[in-house]
């Protein structure tokens, strides 16, 4: 499951509510790397950075904490399902707000 990414030298696994979390939780311990949610609205205490964006049946937001990805560079996103990838370019550019960021 982790093969395509074990030389890849990953130092954070993004994933997106919720579904997406089973999965990157069990890869991202067998790459023994950081594991970092990136939540719906009012999910998270604190700072967060936030991205809007449409779904196929409306819009919402995403959120992550303003520290999250301080300490990671290259940075692996797994979500559960792909559809028109709004979900996927969202967290691209929320990863984006934190500089120098391999995705």
């Amino acid at each position: 499951m982790t093969e395509p990414w074990k030389d890849e030298k990953i130092d954070a696994i993004v994933s997106i509510e919720s579904r997406g979390f089973i999965m990157a939780g069990a890869i991202a311990y067998k790459l023994n790397t950081a594991f970092i949610p990136f939540r719906k609205p009012d999910k998270l205490p604190g700072e967060t950075y936030k991205v809007s964006y449409t779904l196929e049946y409306g819009s919402t937001e995403m959120h992550v904490h303003k520290d999250a990805l301080e300490e990671h560079t290259n940075v692996l996103i797994i979500d559960d399902l792909l559809a028109t990838g709004g979900t996927a370019l969202a967290a691209i550019e929320l990863i984006k707000r934190f500089e120098n960021k391999n995705i």
